[in-house]
């Protein structure tokens, strides 16, 4: 770490794990915490009205924690059937597509969970979607979850460590029953959801405070390393 001028982390939970693992690396080089950005051009805002579709984007693995996603959604369905979620990824472990084919039958969740496959076009797949929904155990930002934000979306985000430095608590839950209070909830806003982004997660201030880290390496005078040799 001692030829590492600057480092960067996403996240202030990313950062203290870091250091929690390699502690030397907080005198080896200067730290820094700069949020990941989202192009707010990329993503069509729409302000719609609550609905009833779900919108689950990404890989499906144990990081994800899937388990917990079927039985938020069983939860939810079984207060209110017309709730759908609909699944734009797919499976990188055996294991759990084999159980998700399986629980699904189990749980006669065939008409409530929808796979759409690997989704290139997320701006426009996301446009009859209502909630953004993460159940994932860490997450250093859950871009998934921003870029939904940006569109308009209702975020649901389960309480995985970090996650209330990053977003408000009122998106967070703990409990399959929370999970459905708040999906349940009168509460709905896309403006709100959309600003939130744009004021704590641009891309324009990503770059910007990328670029005052460079700028201040790039006057740095370079020395030789007498450890060197050449």
């Amino acid at each position: 770490w001692q030829f590492v001028d600057d480092l960067i982390f996403v996240a202030p939970h990313i950062k203290d794990i870091a250091i929690n693992q390699i502690p030397t690396i907080k005198n080896n080089t200067n730290i820094h915490v700069i949020p990941n950005g989202v192009d707010l051009q990329k993503y069509k805002f729409k302000d719609k009205q609550k609905g009833f579709n779900l919108a689950y984007v990404g890989y499906i693995n144990h990081k994800k924690n899937p388990s917990l996603l079927l039985q938020c959604i069983k939860n939810l369905v079984d207060i209110d059937d017309r709730y759908i979620l609909h699944i734009a990824g797919q499976h990188q472990e055996l294991r759990f597509k084999l159980y998700f084919d399986h629980i699904i039958k189990e749980m006669k969740l065939e008409k409530n969970v929808i796979f759409h496959g690997w989704i290139n076009d997320i701006n426009t797949w996301l446009e009859d979607k209502h909630f953004t929904v993460s159940t994932s155990v860490l997450e250093s930002f859950c871009h998934g979850i921003a870029d939904a934000m940006a569109c308009g979306l209702k975020p649901i985000i389960h309480n995985f460590i970090g996650a209330k430095e990053l977003y408000p608590q009122k998106y967070i839950f703990n409990t399959v029953s929370d999970f459905s209070k708040m999906v349940l909830s009168d509460e709905y806003n896309p403006i709100e959801y959309r600003e939130y982004i744009e004021n704590n997660y641009s891309q324009d201030n990503q770059l910007k405070e990328i670029d005052k880290i460079l700028n201040i390496n790039s006057h740095k005078e370079i020395l030789p390393d007498e450890d060197c040799t050449y």
